[in-house]
């Protein structure tokens, strides 16, 4: 509902409903952002693109809106590809169809963070560059030891995200995973399919009251 509520349409866009993280959880990279800072997100997320696949390069769509589901406390967002701009129109077919095909896409937030936190001991590092590019594993000697050793599997440490700058988010696609692995679609559509949509949801909330 909180979706839907929030849920805008233009006229021949393509508009996704979607789970993006789950705040005070850790993700697959072991990275948590903490519910306290949640007003970030949502006041600095809206306007900020969407890329293909984490390509900095490629972005195809902008984020609309954002909001917090506070029972799971999950962060939603409704986000806008770019079908008629020639530059992303191929890609943004190739998602339409993997939706219309599985009911399914995965997202990823894009955050940069000056400051990351140990779960365990309360300790705060300052952030470096990715663990991707060569030489990374060199500027992680200023952890504390917990967090050198998180990724290994009897590990229960994460990093806490402080001092976050929201970049945007990610559609995951082409094998890989979003970070959140219960990241869902919970609408895909244009907005003749979201005007149906929200019919079918007023003759159930009719038949739910009594009305009907």
């Amino acid at each position: 509902m909180m979706v839907y509520n929030n849920f805008s349409i233009a006229p021949n866009n393509f508009t996704v409903g979607h789970s993006l993280l789950k705040f005070d959880t850790a993700n697959a990279n072991k990275d948590v952002v903490a519910y306290s800072d949640r007003d970030i997100l949502l006041q600095a997320m809206p306007g900020q693109v969407c890329t293909y696949n984490h390509e900095q390069d490629i972005k195809i769509g902008a984020i609309l809106n954002t909001s917090v589901y506070e029972p799971l406390r999950i962060l939603v967002a409704n986000v806008r590809f770019w079908e008629s701009r020639p530059e992303c129109e191929m890609l943004v077919k190739k998602i339409k169809d993997i939706y219309e095909r599985t009911g399914e896409l995965g997202f990823s937030f894009e955050i940069f963070t000056n400051t990351v936190e140990c779960s365990t001991c309360g300790g705060k590092f300052p952030a470096q560059i990715e663990e991707s590019r060569p030489g990374a594993r060199d500027f992680e000697r200023h952890y504390c030891d917990h967090l050198k050793t998180r990724m290994s599997p009897n590990s229960t440490t994460f990093r806490i995200l402080r001092d976050l700058e929201p970049a945007g988010e990610a559609v995951v696609m082409d094998g890989d995973k979003p970070a959140f692995a219960d990241s869902k679609t919970f609408i895909a559509a244009k907005s003749e399919d979201i005007n149906l949509a929200l019919e079918k949801l007023g003759e159930i909330e009719k038949i739910l009251k009594g009305d009907k």
